[in-house]
């Protein structure tokens, strides 16, 4: 058994995220354009924690993302055979800056132009995550991409949900880390 298991998925969610331009050009407005120095988003923009009201200081964008760690038990065993891990992500956006107002002229950024950031979110996350093996040995699913609504009512938002298959520990050991 991993005792790291949640911490070492963290780093590997969010270097993936921390990796997406259109992901980084939404979440600091355009300020970063680089995603070399898209680490500054960390604990700002980009929360390794559930969605908690009052987390969220300034308008924008924002994504929070956590983990549940499932191990699954063959019958009469106590040795775990697998464990299946839950992802989520709670994506949200300030009711005053719904539409992306990029003013980049260059792809992906033109094609997202005055589109609903939380959408263009939450579909650069299905692509990143959905059908992969990029966390676990097996496919990630998407079970669902739902409403999400907030307490704090400025803000609108979507949530993720994806499983992961976690039988092996290579993947997650290439992560760099940024939460501890």
């Amino acid at each position: 058994m991993n005792d790291f298991l949640v911490e070492d998925y963290r780093n590997v969610v969010a270097n993936e995220l921390l990796n997406n331009e259109l992901i980084v050009g939404i979440l600091s407005n355009d300020e970063i354009e680089d995603v070399e120095v898209s680490d500054a988003l960390i604990d700002t923009h980009l929360k390794a924690q559930h969605y908690i009201d009052g987390a969220i200081e300034e308008t924008g964008s924002y994504i929070m993302f956590d983990l549940d760690e499932v191990p699954e038990y063959p019958r009469d065993s106590k040795q775990n055979t697998y464990t299946e891990v839950r992802l989520y992500f709670w994506l949200v956006t300030h009711k005053d800056m719904h539409k992306y107002r990029t003013k980049r002229t260059e792809e992906p950024f033109k094609s997202a132009r005055n589109m609903f950031r939380n959408d263009l979110m939450a579909r650069e996350i299905k692509k990143m995550f959905e059908y992969k093996n990029n966390l676990g040995i097996a496919p990630n699913h998407l079970i669902y991409n739902k409403i999400f609504v907030p307490e704090n009512k400025d803000y609108y938002g979507r949530l993720l949900y994806f499983t992961i298959t976690d039988w092996s520990n290579k993947v997650r050991n290439r992560a760099v880390n940024l939460y501890g």
